[in-house]
This record gives C-alpha cells, structure tokens and sequence, in this order.
C-alpha cells in the first residue's frame, strides 16, 4: 500500500529539468534531444570556473543536442521530459514529494525502441538484450596483472571500402579524421556498415591502401572493419600481493583483461546510440548471428557501400595487392600473405552484424527508501536527483560511527561504536541502527549486539566503510562475520599467504569485484570470476575513490568547502585617515640599540597611557584582584551610541540577571585590554621580524585606536605587552541565530607584511566543525582573509581593511542565521524548498555543536577570558537554558520565543524528534557547568527535561 502511493505521488509532473534528461520538442514531437547545459543551474562544485560556464546561457533555457546531431539553446518551456538518466547508486527523492525522504537507487532497467535501416521499428527491447558495437568503450574496465584500471579512451583502426573496390586502412581514427557521412549519425563508435567520409582530404590520402589507391573521387566509403588498436587506462588501484610498477598508460588489448560485466553501459544507451542485438533477438526477421570475439570483419561481399546495395566486387588477387607494393617490407609482407593464402581461405567468415539505432529510452528504477520501503519499476521520470546533502543524511545499511568522545567531551568508554542504519526517518530526524559488538582482535567474528534510535546528528558515516553500489573494490584479508541458518554463499577468510595467488595467475581474477548491494552488515560483490558472494566491510577496500575532500581538516589549503561571500564594507567602520593617531615620538639611540623587543616594549610604555587611558588609569590584566574603575560616562554613551540595530536587539533581549549591556563589558571587563603572557596563544611560536619597524607599528597603533573606539559590546580583544603582533579576540553569538549566546574565540597573528596581507586568524574550535567557514583545524575561509576568492570589497586592501572589520564580519557573515549557504555554491539554494529543508537541519545540528562547544570553553577555558566567559555564563546561563527548554517544546532553533505566535492557527515548523533527543541529554551538562560557576538559578536545569 505504502509503495504505491508512493509510485503515485512519483506520477505526478514536476517543471525541473537537470543535465542528461531526455527531453522532446512540444512542437515536433519526432525530435528528441539530451540537456548537455542549464541556465542558472546551481554548480555542485562552487568555483569560478563553473560558475562562468553558464554565463553564456540565460535562467530557463538549456543546451541541447538533437538526434540530428544539431546543438541548440532552447527554452525549456519549448520541451517536455521524454526520459531521466539515473545511475545506480544515485540519490533522488519523488517529484510529488521532492522535500521528503530520500531514496537510493539499487537497479536500473533500460527499454529501447531500436529502428531497423528498413525503417521498422522494434519497441521496447531490454537493454540487457544489447551489446556494444565496439568491444571495448570509455569507462570499461580492464585488469592488467594485479592492476584494475578504466578505459578513459580508445583508439581504433577504421577499414574503409568504397564501391569501386578499393579499401584503406585509416589509423587511429576518430571525430577529426572520419566522421558519419549521414547528418543523423551522430555516435561516435565507428561500426561495420556505417557509411564515412573524411574530415579532411588528407585523410584518404594518408591511409594505408589495402587495394586499389587514393583517389579524390573516393570521398565517401563504407566502414568494413574495426580494430581496437590501443586503450588508454587510467590505473585505479593494485591488488594485494607483490608489489609490481605501474603499466604504461596506452595498452594493448591484448595484453589486457576485458571485464565488461563490470561496467553498466547497458543503462546508458543514448538516444542515437547505435547497438548490436545478442544472438537470441529478432532483428528484421532473422535472429542476431553470434557475436565475433576476433574483431568486426566481414568479407566484401556481405558489405552494403550504401542504403540499398550490395557491392559484388572480391577481394584482390594478391598479384593486385603487389601493384600497390613497392618497398622491400612490404614485398616481404607479400610474400607472407602468399604462404598463408590457404589458410585464409579456410577461415569461416563472420556474418554481417547490422547495428541498430536506438530512437527512444525509458528507465525503470528500483528504489530504496530511507525509511526502509522499496519501490520496483518505477518510471525515472517520476524521481528528482537529489543535488544537496546535509551530514545528517543517511540511507538503509550506511555503516555508522557514533560521535563519541570528541563529541561529548566526557565520555569514558575509550571507544566508538560502529553500527549501520536500518532506517531513517526524515522528517523527524532519527535513525535506527544496529550497533556491532566491539572488537578486540581482527580474528573476532563481526556480530551485533544491540539496536537502538537515535538522533542522526550523534551519529557520523564510518570513513572507512563507505560502501556504494557499483563501487569497484579489491580484496583484502577478509574476516566475515559467521552466518547462521544463511543459504547464501558467505566469503571465509583466506588462509595465510594465499592473498597474493592470484599475483602469479593472470586468468584469476576473484581479487577483483564489483559492489552489487549492501545487506545487513554484509557487501555483496561479484568478483571478476563471475562469482556472488557477502564479504565484511574490512575485507575489501574501494579503489579510485575520491579522498581528498573528506577529511577537510587535514589540509590547511583546503579551500573548496568555503564560500565566497561579501565582508563588512569598510565604509561602515572608522577610515584610517580620518583616525587620529597618537602623536609620534622621537625614538633615542638606545632604544633603537636595543633591539625590536626594547623598541617594542618602549613604544608599547607610551602608547598604552594614550589609549588605555579612557578606559582606566590603571592597566588591569582580566582575572586580576585590583579594583577597577568605573569608565567615564561620557565613553559609556558614546560606546552605546556606536551600537548597531543587531546589537541593541541582542541587549533588549537580556534577562534580569545581567546589566543593560548582555555581559557587563563597561562596569566588569573592557571591551579592549592588554595581557602578559602570550604562551598558550596559537601563533606564539612565530617569530616577527618587522623589515620596516616604524611603519609596522604606526599601523598596528592605528589598529588599536580603532578596537578601542568602535568594538561592539559583543566583541572583546586582548592584546600581549610582550607581542604586539598577537591579538586574541572572543565573539558573542548574536539573537536570532543557531549561535545564540555562544562563546568563540579566535587567535589573530599581524605578520611582518602586514598590512599589505591581511592577518593571520584561528579559531579554537575543540574539534567541531559548526560553520562551512570554521574548520576543525582552527581554519577560517573569509574572503577578507583571502582564504577565499572574492573580488572588489570582498578581498583585503592594505589602504581600507582593518581588524574591526574582519572580526565584525566573523560575527555578523559567519555566524549568521543561516550558515548552511555559506557553503559554496549553496547560496543558489536560497529561497527554495530543498535549501531551506537544509538549512533547518544545519541549524540545528549547529546549536547542538554550540552547546558542546560550551561544555568544551568551560573545562578548558582560554587563558585571560576565564572570567569574561564565566562571567558571561553566570549571567547568561538561566537564559540560555530557558531557550533549550523552549527548543525542547518544539520551538524552531533561531526563532525568538517571544516571536513566536501562540495560538496562531496556522501550523508551525518544529524542532525535529532527533534534535531534541540530544539536547535533552545536553541540558543538565550545561546546567551542572553553569551552576559550578555560581549561576545557582539554574539548578532547576539538572534534573533531565522530561520526554
């Protein structure tokens, strides 16, 4: 029942074209064509270059190729969805409800209507039912030894013969030597009967003649044989065994093995595709001769030079051939042929194979939904690609790592478990999964131990055991866990020193598989022996996957998961040339004498009784006993007449437990201040050796004016009496935001360059990745940073950029009420139902990670913020967990309770089941840690909140 209101809802139509739909023109419904290119379509790779690709093509038209070989820009209003090319393995949803869950499919089932070179017409034939007119095609796969590689091109020797009777070899032939003689043609597998003429007269006329000679009057000719005549490969991977180099990248096919199972070309037949029927299809009355394993030849006689006609002309006699033969190598050759001429003659000849054409497509997919249901047979054109995906997506048998210990901050199981997803359910935001018992020795038998729901935000897909159908993989030593009361064939482990047998047998090729499923723990892979059998997730490992952008913290020039995205305009902040800067002093000989440090510490002494001193008369390092004074009331106003519209929001939302400024900055803690040990600062190991001392520092005190002046009330800065190019900053999260009442500190380190390069900036992330722009390795990706493109205004100028301006759009860009688009190339996902699904998983999956963020800054707190972000907490805290509560209650994460319309009779988003499900676990942490701080008020936190 489920399945088919789900086959239902995938009837219905949906406007969305993507690239490689089959579209047909409304008003000649006979042509058909493939979309090669979208206007305005969303890039999934974020970089320039893609992004000026598509320039050339407006919003709402597309390019596409005709079956008549014509390329042509089209309104898609002028077209209707003909058929959908889907792969197995890919990700889609319902066109009825593409905001639901997602499914992935397992099978493909291609139906094609072939058209006979009679005109008749052959409709709906399996593709299973068809083979390639070339025996080797790109992206087959071919073993070389104990090497697996993909054809990524091949070269064939095309053997033209034209009516007179004359024959050539052209060498290497492809689209700019032969191409189809017929406008229609456009394949670019050259096949037996296929009528060609050359690109470029030269061609002809540079070609090995077999009879007769060139001649410009032989412009056109018939193909009547076809050999491969090398492979370019790209190798993938080796098997395990003795270690043996590299092949060369250009291959002989004979020196290679063919495992054409391995490839699923059978699903990619294109509209305009030529084709060969198996041996067992009807074709025009008569069944498919079999298929020649020796190369495609046929003699003279069975070869038609055009539509209607059979040539009759015969081979040459070898005396005609030795017309054409004038060099002692080829007299040699001659004489070959002759002693071999009996031979010849006894050979069967193969019969003529005419291709077919394939003039319409239409796939049937099997599906597997998240939830766990399967849909069969259903109609491609009823299912969306899937384009965008949150971390937090999962699918039936993902093998899964729960968060764990980095996580949690206070989890002393040593260890993680592993598990795989049973089911998901996507609107709520849980998963079911199967935890594996743990393991002490790669001996132990796999087995499960419990099963459990659980939020997909605590879980992680395992890196190493990311399995997909289709994958081609290699075999290691596996251990398979034992399979009770189970029919299937079970893979055992290997014995020791057998793993490397098939290094010394070419012809074994059971090292070598192909992923056909995923069932309950196990892969199912067909080996290139032709055998089906489960294996464990460690006994196999995938080749040619693509790791460099799974691990985005190993690499600190990683910049591809970051977006481009507009800083604060410098216009909005305090120009350097309007800035007043303290008056210069005359610098001795023995300050200069002394050295940077002295000159430094000299220039520090003067600077800090021009700018500290409107702030107190004493310099007070945060943490320290000494009574401060009360700042000057005129600076308390100017400062709050500096405030923006965001930040007099953020204080009219403060509880009664703090003062009108959210954490006291003007009565308890400055805004701006000076510390002395710089020890545990990120960049205190870099030394700065300033070329030009006196301009650096002029710079670097024009800086310091302008965080003393112009920092929000949410912003506080510290800079080191001992290191004036070290800075540490900590940035409050604003209303409105996943970020809310966060804690976030950030490292900044002013090089020697500077300020002709911008500064250098960290952030102490604990080990979560919160924000596409804030790394796990304490990377930040801002344009102004120029750790990411960006033009204009976006990218750092030495004459406007300053300090302010980076941390205020740290704030204000970054941790922003919807960070998900920050993501590159995910801001074209803005406004649309996909993007804002995402959007409010990401955000909640980055309130969680704030909160335990929390946890981590108050057992581990900074040095010098310590009572800045106790202080912050212990006023802020009550707040802060009354939020959670209404979080807890429903409430959407980012939305203001006091928002929020009660009894409004429309229906409301909510926080999903499995946000609330770690939170409620997260609550009583938070409220334990604010209460050790002396917010006592929030004991009524630490009971767990109640389901």
């Amino acid at each position: 029942m489920e399945e088919d209101e789900q086959q239902q809802q995938g009837q219905q139509q949906d406007d969305r074209f993507f690239e490689r739909d089959v579209v047909g023109s409304i008003a000649n419904p006979d042509r058909v064509g493939i979309i090669d290119e979208i206007g305005g379509a969303p890039s999934t790779s974020g970089s320039e270059d893609d992004e000026e690709c598509g320039q050339d093509v407006e919003e709402g038209a597309a390019i596409i190729v005709w079956n008549d070989g014509e390329e042509e820009t089209v309104d898609l209003s002028e077209v209707r969805l003909v058929d959908r090319v889907l792969d197995r393995g890919e990700l889609v949803a319902l066109v009825g409800d593409p905001l639901g869950q997602f499914g992935v499919v397992q099978s493909v089932e291609l139906l094609a209507d072939l058209r006979l070179r009679n005109g008749e017409v052959m409709k709906s034939v399996s593709s299973s039912k068809l083979r390639q007119v070339c025996p080797f095609m790109q992206g087959d796969y071919v073993v070389r030894g104990n090497w697996i590689g993909r054809v990524d091109e091949v070269e064939e020797n095309v053997t033209v013969l034209f009516e007179d009777g004359a024959k050539c070899k052209v060498f290497r032939a492809d689209n700019y030597t032969l191409v189809p003689a017929e406008a229609a043609e456009w394949s670019c597998d050259y096949y037996v009967g296929m009528r060609v003429r050359p690109a470029k007269s030269v061609v002809f006329k540079t070609a090995r003649w077999l009879r007769g000679g060139w001649k410009s009057s032989r412009d056109e000719g018939t193909v009547c044989r076809v050999d491969v005549a090398a492979l370019l490969v790209y190798w993938m991977g080796v098997g395990v065994g003795p270690v043996t180099p590299t092949p060369a990248d250009y291959q002989d096919v004979k020196d290679v093995i063919h495992l054409p199972h391995f490839s699923h070309s059978r699903e990619h037949w294109r509209i305009g595709d030529y084709t060969l029927p198996l041996k067992d299809v009807t074709v025009g009355g008569e069944v498919a001769p079999k298929e020649s394993n020796d190369g495609r030849e046929v003699s003279s006689t069975a070869v038609s030079t055009s539509s209607d006609a059979v040539s009759s002309n015969p081979e040459p006699s070898l005396a005609e051939e030795a017309l054409h033969e004038s060099s002692p190598l080829q007299r040699k050759r001659s004489l070959s042929r002759r002693c071999t001429v009996r031979r010849k003659a006894k050979r069967k000849l193969v019969p003529l194979e005419i291709p077919v054409r394939v003039t319409r497509t239409e796939r049937l997919v099997d599906v597997l939904w998240q939830d766990g249901s399967k849909s069969a047979r259903i109609p491609a054109t009823s299912l969306v690609p899937v384009l965008y995906l949150n971390d937090s997506d999962f699918w039936p048998e993902t093998y899964v790592i729960e968060r764990g210990a980095e996580a949690e901050m206070d989890d002393d199981k040593g260890y993680r478990r592993v598990g795989i997803v049973k089911t998901i359910d996507a609107t709520q935001r849980t998963a079911r999964v199967k935890w594996f018992k743990r393991v002490t020795s790669p001996d132990e038998a796999c087995e499960f131990e419990a099963e459990e729901t659980v939020s997909v935000y605590d879980i992680l897909e395992h890196v190493d055991y990311r399995y997909n159908i289709g994958d081609i993989v290699i075999r290691l030593t596996p251990q398979v866990p034992k399979a009770d009361d189970s029919t299937e064939k079970v893979e055992q482990p290997q014995a020791p020193g057998d793993e490397g047998k098939h290094a010394n047998d070419p012809t074994d090729l059971s090292w070598v598989g192909s992923i056909l499923g995923l069932e309950d723990g196990y892969i199912m892979v067909e080996w290139g022996s032709g055998d089906v059998t489960k294996v464990g997730p460690h006994g196999i490992f995938v080749v040619d996957r693509n790791e460099s952008g799974d691990d985005e913290s190993s690499s600190d020039d990683d910049d591809d998961d970051a977006d481009s995205w507009e800083t604060v305009d410098s216009n909005s902040l305090s120009d350097f040339e309007s800035t007043p800067v303290p008056a210069e002093q005359p610098v001795t000989r023995e300050e200069t004498q002394g050295g940077l440090l002295t000159f430094v510490l000299s220039s520090m002494s003067r600077l800090i009784s021009t700018i500290m001193g409107l702030r107190a008369k004493k310099v007070v390092a945060v943490g320290e006993q000494e009574d401060i004074e009360e700042p000057d009331e005129l600076v308390c106003e100017m400062l709050l007449a500096r405030k923006s519209p965001a930040d007099r929001h953020f204080d009219q939302n403060t509880n009664d437990h703090s003062t009108e400024c959210s954490v006291r900055p003007l009565t308890e803690f400055k805004s701006f201040d000076m510390v002395k040990d710089a020890s545990d600062h990120h960049f205190a190991d870099v030394k700065n050796e300033v070329p030009n001392q006196r301009k650096w520092l002029k710079r670097v005190n024009q800086e310091w004016d302008i965080l003393q002046k112009d920092l929000p009330d949410t912003i506080f800065v510290l800079m080191y009496e001992d290191r004036m190019d070290l800075l540490r900053a900590a940035i409050v999260g604003a209303t409105g935001t996943p970020y809310h009442d966060g804690f976030f500190v950030f490292d900044l380190y002013l090089p020697p360059d500077y300020p002709n390069v911008p500064p250098m900036v960290h952030y102490h992330s604990g080990g979560l990745r919160m924000n596409p722009n804030l790394y796990e390795n304490g990377k930040v990706c801002l344009s102004l940073l120029n750790t990411w493109s960006g033009r204009g205004s976006e990218l750092w100028n030495p004459g406007t950029s300053n300090i302010l301006q980076v941390l205020v759009s740290i704030q204000g860009l970054v941790l922003n009420a919807k960070p998900y688009f920050n993501e590159a190339g995910y801001d074209n996902q803005t406004g649309t139902g996909e993007g804002e699904k995402n959007s409010i998983a990401y955000n909640e999956n980055t309130f969680l990670l704030s909160c335990k963020t929390i946890l981590y800054l108050l057992r581990n707190p900074p040095m010098h913020f310590e009572e800045l972000l106790k202080s912050h907490f212990r006023y802020r805290g009550f707040k802060f967990l009354s939020l959670c509560r209404a979080y807890l209650g429903g409430l959407p994460v980012g939305r203001n309770p006091a928002d929020s319309s009660e009894g409004s009779p429309e229906k409301q988003e909510e926080s999903s089941a499995g946000f609330q499900l770690i939170l409620r676990k997260l609550v009583p942490k938070l409220a334990a840690a604010f209460v050790k701080i002396g917010a006592t008020e929030c004991r009524e936190f630490e009971e767990p909140p109640s389901s």
